[in-house]
């Protein structure tokens, strides 16, 4: 929880199954250095609704501010993941939903 008292959270879908969390860290390189991100687990969980073969994961996020969130989707919001992590051969794009929790 922020300091004005609200959450900022976000989920990332679409990871693919086999990202290691370190991988994941080194995809949100950007969100890291200009601390738009005050934590994030990779609990490796499926996300079934993506409903997608193979199966793919989410990760949850929690960002500083409304304001860095809105950056944190417009930068990594549909970008294929092997933009930033040129090992990955998939075709597949991260998705970032915002959510608040429940």
């Amino acid at each position: 929880m922020s300091a004005s008292g609200h959450n900022h959270f976000a989920i990332v879908r679409n990871v693919p199954d086999t990202l290691t969390t370190a991988e994941l860290r080194g995809f949100f390189k950007d969100a890291r250095t200009f601390k738009w991100l005050s934590c994030f687990h990779y609990l490796h969980n499926i996300d079934y609704e993506m409903g997608s073969r193979p199966p793919v994961k989410c990760c949850l996020v929690s960002c500083t501010s409304d304001e860095s969130r809105e950056r944190f989707v417009e930068r990594y919001d549909n970008v294929p993941w092997k933009n930033l992590l040129r090992f990955v051969s998939t075709s597949l794009h991260c998705r970032v939903q915002i959510t608040t929790p429940v």
